[in-house]
């Protein structure tokens, strides 16, 4: 039989936000989880001691979070929600006849605080994973991505279109009133009925002299030198094969091995390099290091040098090419420090001959008579006359890292490193909402990668957490007690639990 829902409201109903919520909610972990008392003290200078109250700071990063958990974009979508969803009304402590927040306060909220307090919350955060025990001294792994920015091709311009004011303000006040005066009319009564400020000649940087330049240079290959981005100008022009150009930022992380926590994050343009991050991530680690792995594009002599001084294994594979198949392999070249030349397979000696400035390289080369008739020259130099090899300044740090490179221990770390740092913007980017910048300006594009890391670090504390609790009430059942092949069991998971990600 087919039924037929019929609604008619009641007067009065016996509702209770405590009983509304479930017990598995996410916002009753996050309630045990995190205590955000400390929000108030990092928030108080921020704050008058009179006037009237402002809206609880605890409950604002509350919304920031749970934005950041549900990945809600909009901060109007954001404050809808918070008054909609019971749980969310629960976790703010607000009733059910409670106005909520406006989505303004917390664009207010972030403004007046700043990226400082954002900083102290991250790092706060932090600070409760090695508590825990979640961060322990060992593997960090570093990696960045780039965030698309809020800023669509066409707010492309000039870097110069800038616009300026051609006077001072008190310059344009006092021709205002000279212009307009109250007695005796002006000189120019041409320019009074025009009205201040008026003029024929059109300003710099309006939008039709960005669409002219747009056309001007279409095709043209353009640099973050020569243009930026009219809406956001902190954002980078980067162009991609197969993804076109577009405006973004680079968020890099540094991953602890032990459970994924995040333990640095820094923001920049998109057009700053990979490799000039790495010192910045390592200053910022709240234990000791002793292995780092990352990409081959942060394999520079600079990052071995720096690794070498702090005494850090680097399992970072060179950023340089290697020798094409069928050509003598360079270490087959010995260098001899003391002499400093290259001895060949043959024996002839590669001596310095051109110091090339743009990339900082030694260039040791043999003699003609030296490779003329030799065997190897077929394999060793087919296109030259003499073999010219490269060494780079420092090259010294780069072949004490090639020796710990060949390890079993440096291998095993390489294969690891997907799995710890791409495996953290990918959650990022698809939970999170880092795939695209939310707000504009570095400052606050630097802000939601420091939100988004902590989010990811809060739920390393809830898994610690969930993990606590299962094994504390599989301890207390009675079965456990009796079964010894239980007890096993629950001592394995532990284990296993204890180790995991």
């Amino acid at each position: 039989m087919m039924a037929e829902k019929d609604f008619k409201p009641r007067i009065f109903y016996g509702l209770s936000l405590e009983k509304m919520v479930p017990e598995d909610h996410l916002v009753r972990v996050l309630s045990k989880v995190l205590n955000l008392g400390f929000v108030r003290d990092m928030c108080g200078k921020y704050y008058s001691y009179t006037g009237k109250p402002s809206v609880d700071p605890v409950v604002l990063f509350k919304m920031m979070l749970l934005g950041y958990f549900y990945g809600i974009d909009s901060e109007r979508k954001l404050a809808e929600s918070c008054s909609l969803n019971l749980a969310f009304r629960w976790y703010l402590k607000y009733d059910f006849d409670e106005p909520t927040p406006n989505h303004s306060v917390l664009s207010k909220a972030r403004a007046r605080f700043g990226k400082e307090v954002f900083e102290q919350f991250f790092q706060r955060i932090l600070d409760m994973c090695v508590e825990k025990g979640l961060v322990s001294e060992g593997k960090l792994f570093v990696d960045a991505t780039l965030v698309e920015a809020d800023a669509a091709l066409s707010s492309l311009v000039p870097r110069d279109n800038i616009i300026r004011l051609k006077e001072a303000p008190s310059e344009y006040v006092e021709k205002f009133f000279r212009d307009n005066a109250v007695e005796g009319g002006t000189d120019d009564e041409e320019d009074v009925n025009k009205g201040p400020g008026s003029g024929t000649g059109k300003k710099k940087g309006t939008s039709s002299d960005s669409m002219k330049w747009s056309f001007k240079n279409r095709g043209k290959k353009r640099t973050n030198k020569e243009c930026r981005s009219s809406t956001d100008p902190d954002a980078s022009y980067i162009a991609r094969g197969g993804r076109g150009a577009f405006f973004c930022y680079k968020c890099s992380y540094a991953v602890n091995e032990q459970n994924r926590v995040i333990t640095a994050v820094e923001v920049t343009p998109g057009a700053v390099a990979d490799e000039y991050m790495l010192e910045e991530l390592l200053d910022k680690q709240p234990l000791r290091v002793d292995e780092v792995c990352a990409d081959s594009i942060y394999g520079t002599i600079e990052n071995y040098r720096l690794c070498a001084e702090r005494g850090l294994r680097p399992s970072i594979t060179p950023r340089y090419s290697k020798r094409k198949k069928g050509r003598v392999p360079k270490e087959e070249y010995k260098y001899s420090p003391s002499r400093d030349v290259y001895i060949c397979p043959e024996g002839k000696e590669l001596t310095k001959s051109y110091y090339d400035k743009r990339r900082d390289r030694w260039q040791y080369a043999t003699r003609t008579e030296d490779c003329r008739g030799c065997p190897l020259k077929s394999s060793c130099c087919p296109n030259r006359n003499i073999m010219v090899l490269a060494r780079r300044v420092g090259q010294e740090y780069a072949d004490w890292a090639n020796l710990w490179l060949n390890t079993p221990r440096a291998k095993r770390t390489i294969k690891q490193r997907p799995l710890f740092s791409e495996c953290a913007f990918a959650e990022a980017k698809t939970l999170h909402g880092l795939s695209r910048a939310k707000y504009r300006r570095l400052k606050n594009v630097t802000i939601q990668g420091l939100m988004t890391a902590a989010v990811q670090n809060i739920k390393r504390l809830i898994s610690a957490h969930n993990r606590r609790e299962r094994i504390s009430t599989a301890k207390s059942s009675p079965e456990y007690l009796k079964s010894p092949l239980k007890l096993l069991s629950h001592l394995f998971l532990t284990i296993r639990l204890s180790f995991s990600v």
